[in-house]
């Protein structure tokens, strides 16, 4: 009963909520492994998961000295920062792990200035000063979706909210 709750529970997170539990564990051997959780199995005393290359990996409680978890995005994610070039018509991305550049710069409106990112992750919304308008990237695949939304003269600045 209590391994069909767990997996009830882990099945729930993942699916609906796309948040997984992480173990970290310390065997034995001293070996350290860090691995998304899949499954508990009691009747063996074992835990099975993924590593972070996605080889599947089943691990006996007993062979375990330490252990701690920790619960967040079932998808690595990347930190991203994304830069107007107002000069150059263009949205550069930066992959802020290793402090440079992911491809070419994004061709954008005329005088782009300010960028706003929806909670989401999927959409870059960049203000153009000299097209009075808003630009919008796919941040999926760091493109242009060539969307020009009109807006007032010289937008100057952007902010999205969520509205429930």
């Amino acid at each position: 009963m209590m391994n069909s709750l767990f997996d009830l529970l882990l099945n729930l997170l993942r699916i609906k909520k796309g948040i997984c539990i992480f173990f970290t564990v310390t065997l034995l051997n001293s070996l350290t492994i860090t691995l998304k959780l899949n499954a508990f199995n009691p009747f063996d005393n074992t835990i099975t998961g993924v590593d972070t290359n996605n080889i599947p990996i089943t691990i006996k409680l007993d062979d375990i000295v330490s252990i701690k978890f920790s619960i967040g995005p079932c998808q690595s994610c990347k930190i991203l920062a994304y830069v107007a070039n107002t000069n150059d018509n263009t949205v550069s991305v930066i992959d802020t792990t290793t402090n440079s550049p992911l491809g070419s710069p994004i061709p954008v409106g005329v005088t782009p200035f300010d960028i706003a990112i929806t909670p989401d992750g999927t959409r870059a919304y960049v203000t153009t000063l000299g097209g009075s308008s808003v630009s919008v990237i796919d941040i999926t695949t760091n493109s242009s979706l060539g969307i020009s939304i009109p807006v007032g003269l010289n937008p100057f600045s952007i902010a999205i909210g969520t509205i429930c």
